[in-house]
C-alpha cells in the first residue's frame, strides 16, 4: 500500500468564506507552524487566470507573492486552477499557460492542482502537457465525482494516463457520498488507474472524515483538509482530525496546530460560521451545491422560515454546479428579447419617491418615515417583503431577483399590493409566484448582460445584475422622477461572500441621470445626502 500523503489547502478552500482575504502575517504564521505537522503538500490557494475583481491575495498567487514568503522547504505548495480559466481562451490555453507560469525551475510553485468538471476535463490537455513539460507536478481534480457516469471514469482515465497525470483527486462536490457509493466509485477508478489517487471530501453529512479514512483503505494516498474543516459550503475534512486518525499528530505538535488554529482560524469560524449542519444535509440529499447553501445562510436578508422553501424551489432545477449567473444572475432566467408593457413615466414622472429598503434603520425611524409618507406626496416603493412600513402606506412592492421570487413566494402570493416586476419576461413558473389574480403587476422589462454597458430605456433596462436597487433606480430614470429618498439603505446588511457594491451602483445612477435628486432619510455608510427628519 502507498503511503498516505496529506494535503491541506486551507488558505485555497477557506477563502470561500472570507474572500481569499488572508493577511500576510497570518499566511507566515499558517506556514511557519503548519511545518511542523506530517503535511506533504500545501495548496496556498488559486492561482486566477485572470484578474481577479475584489479578491484576496490567495485568489491570485503569483510568483512575486510567493517570493515574498518564507517557504517551509519540506513541504511542497501548489496552487489550484480552474479548467474554466483555460476554456475562456481555449484556442490559446499555451498562451494562458506561458502568461501565468515560469519552469518549476524557475519558481517556488512545485505543483498546480486543475479542478475540472467532467466535460471539462476532456478538453485541457494541451494545458496538462505544457505543465508537466515545465517540471510541474500536475494533479487533476475531477469535481461532482458523486455524478460520474461508467464511460467517463473510464475516458477520465484514459487521458490523464496519456497526460502522464501525477495525482488524480476524486471531489465530492455535492458532499452526498455515502461509504458504499464512494467505494464503488474508487473501485471503478482503480480499475483503469494505477496511478496516485486522491480524496476532496466534503461535510454535508458530517462523513468527510469516515469518507478519507474508507478510501485510503481502498487505496486512494492522496487526502485533502482543512484547519477546522474551513472550506466552501459545510467545509471539508478537518487536518486536525486526519493527522490524528493517521497516527500523525504526537501530542507535542497537536499542541503546536491546536494554537495556529485558537489563533488564526477560530476567530474566523466564529465569524463566518461553516461547518454542516440541516440545509447541508438536505442540500447533499437532493444533490445541490453546497455554495448555494452558503450564500443563503450568509444573506440577512432571507429568512430563517423560508430556508427549506428556497432548497425545494433549487431542487426543482438543476442546481448541482453553482454559479451566481445560472440561478441568480442569469440572463436565461429572463427572456432573451427584452420588452415591458408599461411605462414608467406615466406613473412616475415628476413624483417624488421614497425607497424601503432591508436595513434596521428603517424599523428605527418607522415612526417618522410613515408621518413623511402621510403629510407628503409621495411615491412608496417596498423592496421585496418588507414590511417594516404599514402596507396601506406602500404604493408598489418591488421584485426581480430570482432568488428572492422562489424564497418570497408564499408572501407575494397572498399580498395585494400592486407590484413592479420584469413579469414578461420570466419563465411562466415565476409569473404563478407572484399571483397576479390578485393584483396589478407593472411590468417594467429587465435583461441581464455582463459585456454590454447599462442601459435604460422606456420600457426596460439592462443590467448586469438582478439587484432590487438597480432596476429601482432603472425605473425612476425611465419615470422621469422629479427625487428619490432612500430609507432603511444602512450599507451593513449581510450580502452573502459577494461584496456589497452599492455605492458604485449610486455612482453609475448619478452617470446615467444627473437630474433626479438622491437622499437618504435613514442613516446610511453609503455616499449618499442625508436629510434631517
Amino acid at each position: 500500500m502507498k503511503a498516505i500523503k496529506v494535503l491541506d489547502c486551507t488558505l485555497r478552500d477557506g477563502g470561500y468564506y472570507n474572500n481569499w482575504d488572508f493577511k500576510k502575517p497570518l499566511i507566515q504564521k499558517y506556514l511557519n507552524d503548519i511545518s511542523s505537522q506530517e503535511i506533504n503538500f500545501i495548496e496556498i490557494g488559486f492561482r486566477s487566470l485572470f484578474d481577479p475583481n475584489d479578491k484576496g491575495i490567495t485568489f491570485k498567487v503569483t510568483d512575486s507573492i510567493l517570493n515574498s514568503l518564507k517557504l517551509p522547504k519540506k513541504i511542497k505548495i501548489g496552487v489550484m486552477v480552474n479548467a474554466a480559466d483555460f476554456l475562456k481562451d481555449k484556442d490559446n490555453m499555451i498562451k494562458l499557460c506561458k502568461k501565468n507560469f515560469v519552469k518549476s525551475k524557475n519558481s517556488k510553485l512545485k505543483f498546480i492542482r486543475i479542478a475540472a468538471h467532467i466535460h471539462e476535463a476532456m478538453q485541457i490537455s494541451p494545458a496538462i502537457k505544457w505543465l508537466k513539460k515545465s517540471g510541474y507536478f500536475v494533479c487533476l481534480n475531477v469535481m461532482q465525482v458523486s455524478e460520474i457516469k461508467p464511460e467517463e471514469i473510464k475516458s477520465i482515465c484514459k487521458i490523464s494516463i496519456l497526460n502522464k497525470i501525477d495525482v488524480l483527486y476524486l471531489a465530492d462536490s455535492l458532499g452526498c457520498l455515502r461509504s458504499n457509493d464512494l467505494a464503488l466509485i474508487i473501485k471503478k477508478f482503480k480499475k483503469f488507474w494505477k496511478g496516485n489517487l486522491g480524496i476532496h471530501a466534503h461535510d454535508n453529512l458530517s462523513q468527510a472524515l469516515s469518507n478519507s479514512v474508507l478510501a485510503s483503505k481502498f487505496g486512494v494516498n492522496f487526502i485533502d483538509c482543512t484547519l477546522t474543516g474551513m472550506g466552501r459550503g459545510p467545509g471539508n475534512a478537518k487536518t486536525e482530525e486526519i493527522l490524528e486518525k493517521f497516527n500523525l499528530l504526537s501530542p507535542q505538535k497537536k499542541m503546536k496546530l491546536r494554537t495556529l488554529i485558537n489563533v488564526c482560524f477560530m476567530p474566523l469560524k466564529k465569524k463566518y460560521k461553516w461547518g454542516t449542519n440541516e440545509y447541508y444535509k438536505k442540500a447533499a440529499f437532493l444533490k445541490i451545491h453546497p455554495t448555494f447553501i452558503q450564500e443563503i445562510l450568509a444573506d440577512k436578508r432571507y429568512k430563517k422560515k423560508d430556508y427549506n422553501g428556497i432548497i425545494t424551489n433549487l431542487a426543482k432545477s438543476d442546481a448541482k454546479k453553482f454559479s451566481p449567473f445560472k440561478l441568480f444572475f442569469s440572463h436565461k432566467i429572463f427572456g432573451e428579447k427584452p420588452s415591458g408593457s408599461w411605462l414608467p413615466r406615466r406613473d412616475l414622472k415628476d413624483k417624488n419617491l421614497i425607497f424601503l429598503g432591508p436595513g434596521s434603520n428603517l424599523k428605527r425611524f418607522k415612526y417618522k418615515i410613515e408621518n413623511i409618507i402621510n403629510r407628503s406626496d409621495y411615491v412608496t416603493i417596498a423592496f421585496n417583503t418588507n414590511e417594516v412600513i404599514k402596507e396601506n402606506l406602500i404604493n408598489f412592492r418591488l421584485v426581480c431577483h430570482p432568488m428572492r421570487i422562489l424564497s418570497d413566494s408564499r408572501f407575494h402570493s397572498k399580498n395585494k399590493t400592486n407590484m413592479i416586476a420584469p413579469f414578461a419576461m420570466l419563465p411562466k413558473q415565476f409569473q404563478d409566484l407572484m399571483n397576479s389574480n390578485n393584483k396589478i403587476i407593472f411590468d417594467y422589462g429587465l435583461n441581464i448582460s455582463k459585456k454590454k454597458n447599462e442601459k435604460v430605456f422606456e420600457n426596460y433596462c439592462i443590467l448586469k445584475e438582478p439587484l432590487a436597487i438597480s432596476y429601482a433606480l432603472s425605473i425612476a430614470i425611465a419615470g422621469r422622477a422629479k427625487s428619490i429618498s432612500l430609507a432603511g439603505f444602512d450599507g451593513s446588511a449581510g450580502l452573502g461572500t459577494y461584496k456589497d457594491n452599492t455605492n458604485s451602483i449610486l455612482k453609475n445612477f448619478r452617470k446615467l441621470n444627473k437630474n433626479i435628486n438622491l437622499t437618504t432619510l435613514t442613516p446610511s455608510k453609503y455616499k449618499i445626502r442625508k436629510l434631517a427628519i
